[in-house]
């Protein structure tokens, strides 16, 4: 996907990246789950902290360096911003 979206779109032209995971509500990712029993995306196994739903530590880090080692191909690394956890 990021070699695709730079392919039509020049790095130039963008000033930074926030890269994070996926989050939900509990509550909302109920419902998704109810309209949506077939998405590998939505049944996965989440994590809930207080209410909030996510990946676990190490899936996140896994992802957030994988994709940050694909963009700064394209980005400069000063420009790349990661969302950290402040738990």
């Amino acid at each position: 996907m990021i070699t695709t979206v730079f392919s039509g779109l020049p790095a130039d032209k963008i000033k930074d990246i926030s890269l994070g995971v996926f989050r939900v509500s509990h509550d909302y990712l109920k419902q998704m789950r109810k309209q949506r029993p077939d998405s590998v995306i939505i049944q996965y196994p989440y994590e809930n902290d207080n209410g909030v739903c996510h990946y676990g530590k190490q899936v996140s880090q896994e992802m957030i360096s994988y994709t940050y080692n694909q963009i700064k191909e394209f980005i400069p690394e000063k420009n790349i911003y990661v969302w950290k956890e402040t738990q």
